[in-house]
């Protein structure tokens, strides 16, 4: 009798460690499942802000005009803008942006349009680098490199800071070694280059 008490005691035990494993397992997959979305959802939302960036940054040579139409953008929560000397035609521009109006008004992505200009004809040749940033990764890098400013600092004023911060370089805001304000920008989302040719002004 006892030895069929302990058989059974060991049958469900085993049943239970087996459970365990399953359940474990299951909860594993549906996390990864998870993760796996919502990398996907920020990846296709990062490459819609990038187009839709880019189809704006084409409309514009001037870099101070375009900041401003960045900023007009209705998905755009703030902008900042960074002169490269005294060429317009260059520069940085820094937006904070949710993906859609309305999206709880947080401010979600980073959007960092880097342009360089090359003469071309009668005219000139702009290349921009659009980059797309998880806000709260800039701020996490931020937090990390000690950096108190922007690691402190609300989503929605990171646009501004980072073109603050790019100022002072006076080099713009991002460094040779991909640094802005002291700290290494994390990986984006996506990038984007775009080139489009604007002929002389008349």
């Amino acid at each position: 009798m006892k030895k069929r008490n302990l058989a059974f005691t060991v049958e469900l035990l085993g049943l239970f460690i087996l459970l365990v494993l399953v359940i474990t397992v299951i909860t594993q997959v549906l996390v990864m499942s998870r993760s796996h979305s919502l990398q996907a959802r920020q990846l296709t939302e990062a490459v819609i802000l990038a187009e839709s960036t880019a189809e704006v940054s084409s409309t514009e040579k001037d870099m101070l005009q375009l900041s401003e139409k960045i900023g007009a953008m209705e998905n755009v929560v703030s902008t900042g803008y960074v002169s490269d000397g005294a060429q317009t035609s260059e520069g940085e521009i820094w937006a904070g942006a949710v993906f859609k109006p309305g999206d709880n008004g947080k401010c979600r992505y980073i959007i960092q349009i880097s342009r360089k200009s090359t003469p071309s004809g009668a005219g000139e040749y702009a290349e921009d680098a659009i980059s797309i940033y998880r806000a709260d990764d800039v701020l996490d890098s931020a937090a990390q490199s000690g950096d108190k400013t922007l690691g402190d600092a609300e989503a929605e004023d990171l646009a501004g800071l980072l073109s603050q911060s790019g100022s002072a370089q006076g080099d713009g805001a991002i460094t040779e070694d991909g640094s802005t304000a002291g700290i290494s920008l994390p990986e984006p989302v996506y990038t984007l280059t775009a080139g489009k040719y604007f002929g002389e002004d008349k």
